[in-house]
């Protein structure tokens, strides 16, 4: 009867120790939020509200063409470049409009002061974006989940030369690359 007492009392204790072990764990992994997207700006910048919360939201993980555009200075040869192949392709430029829904619930994680939306079940809209050559990797991008999937996708781009792989972006536009905003 002891023992039998003695054993329960250590499982007792073992759960409790888990328990608060864990639980802080828990609390910091961040599972996606459903948020709804209010408002697209262009393909890298949108308006999301969660319950009463109001705020706007860059792509995760990549250096989309506008962020590019915005970073050149005006009248460059980089900025010639975006204008060129929005020109070219008008489909690409409202890509997040015609993949992206307003006023639709969408998962949503906040990373780093950035948003990972899942467009399309697990795939992300990072993802997308670098599929269709409009975002290049982000510089010293780090992230054990995406890291694969995003240097699959941009790799793809680049070899089937979608979007800003098949014009002089990357050479045109690479000191601004590694500009910050």
């Amino acid at each position: 009867m002891f023992i039998i007492t003695f054993s329960k009392k250590i499982v007792t204790l073992h759960r409790r120790i888990y328990f608060f072990y864990f639980f802080p764990l828990i609390l910091l992994s961040q599972e996606p939020s459903i948020a709804i997207l209010s408002k697209i700006y262009n393909n890298s910048t949108f308006l999301l509200q969660k319950g009463v919360k109001v705020y706007t939201c860059k792509v995760y993980g990549v250096v989309t063409l506008e962020d590019l555009f915005f970073r050149a200075k005006a009248d460059n040869q980089c900025q010639k470049e975006i204008i060129n192949l929005y020109e070219k392709r008008v489909n690409l430029k409202y890509f997040a409009f015609f993949r992206l829904k307003e006023e639709q619930s969408y998962h949503i994680n906040d990373k780093n002061g950035r948003c990972i939306i899942y467009s399309k079940g697990e795939t992300t809209y990072s993802e997308e974006l670098l599929k269709k050559g409009l975002a290049l990797i982000a510089l010293h991008f780090k992230d054990e989940v995406f890291d694969y999937v995003f240097t699959q996708a941009q790799e793809n781009a680049k070899i089937e030369k979608k979007g800003l792989w098949g014009t002089k972006i990357p050479i045109v536009c690479k000191s601004y690359y590694y500009n910050r905003l």
